[in-house]
């Protein structure tokens, strides 16, 4: 418990040290200035439209479960595996969701985990041609190539990902290795629970789930573009659509909870590759934090009931 407090510590200490570097070079001031203009009501649009992208992101995992459980449960617990995920390095605490959703139905914790890192993969193999979207997109806007190779390498985190969940759950490279190793055995049996789980969904149900994820983007960039708005930025949709999987990648980056201060940074060199300050991009990220955050705290009633069935 205590090195996990110590973790976690170092991590938040990493993305709080890179934003305050973020904004000392932005300047506090200019900084604080936008943060004063917010329109409200744009704020709270862009929730909606995020509440919504959760919804569709809830309807996936119904899917991937054989629609045993009510959407109300599922989306519940998937709000609160987000918010947990806002405060944990690569989000890996979205994995509580596994855990709620044990609790709510017949299914083992490592089961559920297994068609959550399916559908993770899912999501990934979408940004990954999202990112290429992107990439194709930006590349009118950049004149130094610099900014393209980050770009690029951006690009390719998610396919990382891609490789290791493909190597999780669908080869026993992992098992092998592990169970060389008598500390890991208990490891290995967790680890084919997740395999059955995920090999037990039909292509069918991933090609609706693929097909949800796809939806998503548009609604999710809603939010984004709502969020601009609230700031006083014109930012065309097209622009709002083409940021969002790029800088979101950038919040798996597992040296800081849900990559604070990396994500922040990405998007102040997405913003001034299209033509917006600095500090428009570093604040806008913020607000989308934020705004998560928000409508994701609804998952706190989730996680009252998960503490009053472990007291039981």
């Amino acid at each position: 418990m205590t090195n996990n407090f110590l973790k976690y510590t170092i991590f938040f200490t990493i993305g709080v040290v890179i934003l305050f570097y973020l904004f000392s070079n932005i300047g506090f001031t200019r900084v604080y200035n936008l943060l004063s203009q917010i329109k409200i009501g744009y704020f709270f649009l862009a929730g909606f439209f995020y509440f919504i992208a959760e919804i569709i992101a809830a309807i996936a995992i119904k899917i991937a479960l054989k629609g045993k459980m009510r959407l109300k449960e599922v989306f519940l617990s998937h709000l609160a595996g987000m918010l947990v995920s806002g405060v944990t390095p690569g989000r890996v605490g979205y994995y509580y969701t596994a855990l709620s959703l044990s609790k709510k139905s017949q299914n083992s914790a490592f089961g559920n985990a297994g068609v959550l890192t399916l559908i993770q993969g899912m999501n990934f193999l979408g940004k990954v041609i999202l990112c290429l979207f992107s990439l194709v997109y930006f590349s009118s806007f950049i004149i130094d190539l610099r900014f393209y190779s980050w770009l690029t390498l951006v690009s390719i985190f998610p396919v990382i990902f891609i490789v290791g969940i493909i190597l999780v759950l669908y080869t026993d490279f992992l098992n092998k290795i592990l169970a060389k190793f008598k500390i890991f055995h208990k490891a290995v049996q967790y680890i084919e629970a997740m395999q059955k789980s995920s090999k037990e969904i039909e292509k069918k149900r991933m090609l609706k789930i693929v097909l949800l994820g796809f939806i998503g983007w548009p609604v999710a960039s809603m939010q984004w573009f709502f969020i601009g708005t609230s700031l006083g930025l014109e930012i065309p949709f097209v622009n709002a659509l083409m940021l969002q999987p790029l800088v979101t990648t950038l919040m798996f980056i597992p040296l800081a909870p849900a990559g604070l201060g990396f994500a922040e940074g990405g998007s102040v060199l997405l913003f001034k590759i299209v033509g917006y300050t600095t500090a428009a991009g570093a604040v806008f990220l913020i607000l989308v934090r934020l705004n998560c955050i928000l409508v994701d705290s609804l998952g706190l009633m989730d996680v009252k009931n998960f503490s009053q069935k472990l007291s039981l």
